[in-house]
């Protein structure tokens, strides 16, 4: 079963979320993933699941994998549950591919037949491991997809964190709507983790009751590469004072100029692609899988959308005019801020010539 859609070829939320539901646990259970906040969910709500909280000092044991110890968890998976029928051991941090060969043998022997008293639950460091680049990697995922569940814990789609934000308020006693929710989303992040910090202070600024778009914008915090979102609108609208207001903003809050430029690329990246795949007749799906937009499927949406106004050529030039900025950024000791806007003033220009607007 893969994550919420993907084609990874790991599990995702649904199984986690049966388990919990049913209360029938893997023996094993290893979690990796690129979505902090649904590891940390996910990783606490199994633990307070297994394990009486009245009995955690007997049935719960937490190792730190930074320190991993192979010994430690094979003792405290060994032990015996005191008046439950599971015990718990929960090791985060973990990174296989540091294990010694000492380690990693004892490691596939727990594995092999781990205990039934016991649910180990396995967090890595890493977000993305690599099972072709480390051999302990790919072995410890296998062992432990023949007794429990690997589980990677991906980014949701735009419209799954939408929801989960109008959640979030009502559970903080506020209202948020869907489309006030998906502002919320982009101005600040579609990470979770992030997104819920933003959430805390919005909900205690309101105090509870309806959330306004003018107190999101009075209180949260919009992402970097939320404020180049406008700034490449601005330009793409024509707004040539606008673009250098948002850029003057950008560099009062000391954002990097390589980032700017970094960012501003995505936009006429996304375009690009979707023009060429409009004229191939890709479809968005065909897109967001092969260009790795999962999770950001709105963004192919918007390209498609967007990209019917703009030539082919147009869209090489800008992208050729991004590529050249951001050599000289990195190359020569010319004034940072110049480049970038004399990239963008160069941009406006093809786009008058383009004649788009």
């Amino acid at each position: 079963m893969a994550a919420y859609g993907s084609k990874s070829a790991y599990e995702g939320e649904e199984r986690l979320l049966a388990d919990l539901k049913s209360g029938q646990f893997k023996r094993v259970y290893l979690l990796f993933g690129e979505e902090d906040y649904l590891k940390e969910y996910y990783f606490n709500k199994l633990v307070g699941k297994i394990v009486d909280p009245a009995f955690a000092s007997f049935n719960l044991t937490r190792l730190d994998g930074k320190k991993f110890s192979a010994d430690a968890l094979f003792e405290a998976a060994e032990a015996l549950p005191l008046m439950a029928p599971l015990r718990c051991v929960a090791v985060d941090d973990l990174e296989p591919e540091k294990f010694s060969p000492t380690e990693a043998k004892k490691m596939e022997q727990l594995l092999s037949d781990p205990p039934e008293s016991c649910v180990i639950l396995l967090r890595l460091a890493a977000k993305k491991p690599d099972p072709k680049k480390s051999a302990r990697v790919k072995n410890l995922i296998a062992q432990v997809s023949k007794v429990g569940a690997v589980v990677e814990l991906a980014p949701r789609d735009r419209t799954k964190v939408i929801r989960f934000a109008v959640a979030r308020c009502d559970k903080e006693g506020c209202i948020l709507s869907p489309q006030l929710a998906g502002y919320l989303v982009d101005r600040c992040s579609q990470d979770m983790w992030l997104l819920s910090g933003e959430i805390a202070k919005l909900c205690a600024y309101v105090g509870g009751g309806e959330i306004t778009k003018e107190a999101i914008d009075k209180v949260t915090t919009q992402a970097v590469d939320a404020g180049i979102y406008d700034l490449s609108r601005m330009i793409l609208k024509g707004d040539y004072a606008g673009s250098l207001a948002i850029l003057s903003d950008l560099f009062y809050l000391r954002e990097e100029p390589t980032v700017i430029l970094a960012t501003l690329s995505y936009t006429f990246v996304d375009l690009y692609r979707a023009k060429i795949a409009r004229e191939a007749g890709v479809d968005s799906g065909r897109i967001a899988e092969d260009f790795g937009y999962r999770g950001r499927e709105f963004r192919v949406k918007n390209a498609l959308r967007d990209s019917a106004r703009y030539s082919v050529e147009f869209l090489r030039k800008a992208l050729s005019l991004l590529e050249e900025a951001d050599y000289r950024l990195k190359s020569s000791r010319a004034d940072s801020r110049l480049i970038v806007e004399q990239a963008v003033t160069e941009l406006f220009y093809t786009l008058q010539k383009e004649g788009s607007h």
